[in-house]
């Protein structure tokens, strides 16, 4: 299968891979999905007031989920975290050149970032 470019780009783009020696204190997680069925994401968020300070990320799955994890962190880096809620999964999967048959992959990486938001302490 061929990928786009912006996906074979930001498959080399490795600055928000979440890595062992990162710090995970003051840090909410979420995940979505399941390696057995081929697709898993997991996000480490952190923030500074209402903006996001850090969002890396782990992810087993196809090429084009990789792409977008690492497409949605850089994206993100720096946003209000009403950003999170206004996620446009259609607007990210045209960006990339994502085929619609991967969708489902997609809304994990969604379900996944949502839980983060959700794993924030109430203000």
């Amino acid at each position: 299968m061929q990928y786009s470019s912006q996906v074979n780009e930001y498959c080399k783009n490795t600055t928000n891979v979440l890595a062992v020696s990162d710090s995970l204190n003051g840090c909410v997680a979420g995940v979505a999905g399941d390696p057995a069925k081929g697709a898993w994401v997991g996000f480490v968020l952190r923030v500074d007031g209402q903006r996001i300070a850090s969002l890396k990320f782990q992810v087993f799955g196809c090429p084009q989920l990789l792409a977008a994890c690492a497409y949605v962190a850089e994206q993100l880096q720096d946003c209000e975290l009403t950003a999170i809620d206004r996620l446009d999964t259609a607007e990210l999967m045209l960006s990339l050149q994502i085929p619609t048959e991967k969708a489902g992959k997609i809304l994990i990486l969604q379900d996944a970032l949502i839980r983060c938001r959700r794993g924030l302490p109430a203000d």
